[in-house]
């Protein structure tokens, strides 16, 4: 199992402490990327890029010390675009939709949320 781990983030809407006018804040955590592309995302989310950083050197030296990750911190994230695993992932999950959408059958709204991000 090899995993190459980097740094994410998200924008998310949040508001000001102190007016309450809506504003973007931003999300860093650490994702691992397989050999095929897949990817695991650590549930803990950051403040700022220095401490998921800090959390992947930990991880990184967990692991080349002979540690393992724990599950319970992980969750399957988006695959590596044009990878093994997108390419799985576009036929089993984003192909059928478009196909039950352009049937009318399905609207936007109503796809699981990890497949409506890709249209």
């Amino acid at each position: 199992m090899t995993l190459t781990f980097s740094i994410g983030s998200d924008v998310y809407e949040t508001s000001h402490w102190e007016t309450g006018e809506a504003c973007e804040g931003i999300h860093w955590y650490v994702v691992g990327t397989y050999a095929d592309g897949s990817r695991a995302v650590h549930t803990w989310v950051f403040d700022t890029e220095d401490e998921a950083a800090g959390l992947m050197r930990r991880i990184e030296a967990h692991l080349k010390a002979g540690g393992d990750l724990n599950p319970d911190h992980w969750r399957e994230g988006y695959p590596a675009y044009g990878s093994e695993a997108y390419i799985r992932f576009e036929a089993n999950e984003i192909a059928p939709a478009a196909m039950m959408m352009a049937s009318g059958n399905m609207r936007e709204e109503d796809l699981p949320d990890h497949v409506r991000s890709y249209f």
